[in-house]
């Protein structure tokens, strides 16, 4: 599940930081922070234990709001993907305590919400996403996901 998860928020730009020009989107910001370039590449590059340690260190730098949500929500991410689902969950709610309005924290602390049976707040989080970026595409299908599941476990239970 989370290997899945990794590559398709990778894909479609969940990840809020840098990647090699070849993996450019719109979403796609660099920063004079050496912690945060070593850590937003390694995450790129699947090497999430690397990109944990230095994004730990950039979130410990002098960094504007937004380079600061952006390595929060990546360390998030790296830490998901390491099943540190504590340190990951703390990091997406620093991001959306720093700003509300980042969707990327929302739906990643909606997959750790879900990989810990707490279907109620992983909708609240994937709705969230929605509700600040309507039609983002990875949160609408973990949200579909859940809601199927949800659906087949209610008929099994009748």
């Amino acid at each position: 599940m989370r290997k899945t998860v990794a590559m398709i928020s990778v894909a479609l730009g969940l990840l809020g930081a840098v990647a090699p020009a070849s993996l450019a989107t719109d979403e796609i910001v660099f920063n004079q922070n050496n912690y945060v370039n070593i850590g937003n590449r390694a995450l790129v590059k699947g090497d999430f234990a690397k990109a944990s340690k230095f994004l730990r260190l950039a979130v410990k730098a002098s960094l504007s709001e937004t380079d600061m949500v952006n390595s929060l929500n990546n360390l998030c991410a790296a830490d998901f993907l390491q099943d540190k689902l504590v340190e990951a969950k703390e990091s997406c709610d620093k991001a959306i305590k720093l700003d509300h309005n980042a969707w990327r924290p929302y739906v990643i602390r909606g997959h750790i919400n879900a990989e810990q049976g707490n279907i109620k707040l992983a909708k609240l989080d994937y709705n969230k996403a929605q509700g600040i970026k309507p039609g983002e595409e990875i949160s609408k299908r973990f949200l579909a996901k859940l809601e199927t599941e949800n659906a087949v476990k209610l008929a099994n239970n009748e």
